[in-house]
């Protein structure tokens, strides 16, 4: 009965978790002599000899160490599993009708270590799992004094974690920046200068990369080995001195020139001193000076400056000259050496080039539309000077007595006017547009040419990329929207912080971000 001395009904509210049996419900009589709560650890009495049964069968207590969840009643002589009285599955049990005999008790000592019937049979059981599992849980709990509560926070944070790592992973999503050479500057006519000092700084880590590359024996191999003799071929190195010490004067200027705004009377100085500076290298002694600086770095990198250049077919005498007597120089010689090579055949000529390009795009004709558009730049000394944009008016094929009268009355206007900018100085006017018209005429004209500055070179070839000929038929509305984000792309955006944002603004209680 519930009564007697030696047995004990499980109704005690104080095991944690609940015990297998159901509170108040009499499933099975348990002894006295094993746990009572999950307080209690496993009771395993080690005795010299336990109780044999009809067949001279008994239990061992070599099974606690295979076993840990066993516990052996000395008064019943059965072994009950510690993990599923006190942390099992109570609503399991009571559907199988207490039928589980390891919580009411097992003393089948013929089949104890049976696959198929005995404790291994048992311990591979979903029942037994389960109570398991919540057996380590508490464990973990006790050992760290933690609650159910602390567990859930636990838990809450967990997913929070992961909800913001997998959002930071979608951001980074086919951003891969893979180790290369530096690149080329992002706008299309910047200076190449600080690229090509790269090269030569870490021209020896550049070569043992490639030397590395090479021995992989990969499909990269054959690639680094044809790159690895292009690099330390003799003309290599000479061209990238020369290209470094032109494109180092180039540079003053291109800095210049990649500002939003430019005042292009006073980079007009600027732009004579530098085609100055570059006609003043072409003569033999600025090459030899360099050519010096060119055999000390093959010396210290190994690189035989000595080495002829690719050979030429001999030159021959011009066959419009045969049988003629020449007293002068036709332009036909052979060089004497490699210095004399390098100079006649790449340092002139390139210098030549560059030379020739400068003066035809810095034209006498072409900086005086240049300084008619910094004529409508509010921070310009020529700001609305009639003499300065008359060579921009007559390109753009405006009235000029229009265009006097209104810069006569506009003149006054802007003498308070706070526009730093050409697009301020737009957004001042807008309102007068009927007033002026001309000027407002020439003021778009000159925000929309690319040459005026860096700002609309880059919005025209951003522009090249999105309205692309599969795009062509796109709504303005989403043409808009894809100018806003390729813009902002190069944006610094701290992610963290947004996500935070997004937390408080949407509340969105199945996405935990916060």
């Amino acid at each position: 009965s519930p009564n007697s001395p030696s047995t004990l009904l499980i109704s005690s509210p104080t095991t944690y978790p609940p015990s297998a049996m159901a509170a108040g419900t009499e499933i099975s009589v348990i002894p006295l002599d094993i746990s009572r709560s999950s307080k209690d650890s496993p009771s395993q009495p080690k005795l010299p000899s336990y109780k044999t049964n009809k067949e001279n069968r008994s239990f061992h207590s070599q099974w606690y160490a295979r076993f840990k969840w066993l516990e052996y009643s000395i008064e019943r002589d059965s072994v009950f599993c510690y993990y599923c009285r006190h942390f099992g599955d109570t609503i399991n049990v009571l559907n199988r009708n207490q039928s589980d005999a390891f919580v009411s008790g097992y003393n089948n000592w013929k089949n104890a270590l049976t696959k198929s019937q005995g404790l291994p049979k048992h311990e591979l059981s979903v029942s037994h799992r389960y109570a398991a599992s919540n057996y380590e849980q508490f464990i973990l709990r006790t050992s760290t004094q933690t609650s159910v509560i602390h567990v859930l926070d636990k838990g809450r944070a967990e997913l929070i974690r992961k909800n913001r790592q997998r959002l930071s992973k979608s951001n980074n999503r086919e951003n891969n920046n893979p180790t290369s050479l530096k690149k080329w500057a992002d706008t299309r006519w910047d200076s190449r200068w600080s690229s090509i000092n790269s090269i030569i700084l870490n021209y020896k880590a550049l070569i043992i990369s490639l030397q590395e590359l090479e021995d992989e024996g990969n499909e990269r191999s054959v690639d680094a080995r044809g790159l690895l003799l292009s690099v330390k071929a003799p003309i290599f190195v000479v061209s990238l001195f020369i290209v470094h010490k032109i494109f180092g004067i180039i540079k003053v200027l291109s800095d210049q020139l990649k500002a939003k705004s430019i005042d292009f009377c006073k980079a007009q100085c600027l732009i004579k001193s530098v085609i100055a500076q570059i006609a003043d290298l072409r003569n033999e002694q600025a090459f030899s000076y360099m050519y010096l600086k060119v055999t000390s770095f093959c010396k210290e990198h190994d690189v035989d400056i000595l080495s002829t250049p690719r050979a030429q077919r001999n030159r021959k005498l011009s066959i419009r000259f045969k049988d003629v007597f020449i007293s002068t120089s036709i332009g036909q010689r052979d060089n004497v050496n490699n210095e004399d090579q390098y100079r006649t055949n790449l340092y002139y000529p390139l210098i030549d080039s560059i030379l020739i390009e400068l003066n035809d795009r810095f034209s006498f004709e072409n900086m005086q539309i240049l300084n008619g558009i910094s004529a409508l730049c509010p921070d310009s000394d020529n700001f609305l000077k009639i003499d300065v944009l008359k060579p921009f008016a007559l390109q753009m094929k405006t009235d000029l007595h229009s265009l006097d009268n209104e810069i006569r009355v506009l003149e006054p206007m802007m003498k308070n006017s706070k526009s730093k900018t050409i697009v301020e100085l737009y957004v001042e006017l807008l309102p007068l547009a009927k007033a002026f018209p001309t000027v407002m005429f020439l003021i778009v004209a000159a925000m929309t040419i690319p040459v005026s500055s860096t700002t609309c070179e880059r919005t025209f070839s951003k522009m090249k990329l999105i309205k692309t000929t599969t795009r062509n038929t796109m709504s303005d509305a989403r043409l808009n929207d894809l100018c806003v984000i390729a813009v902002e792309r190069d944006f610094k955006i701290d992610f963290e912080k947004l996500m935070d944002d997004f937390s408080d603004l949407h509340k969105n209680s199945r996405i935990l971000l916060k």
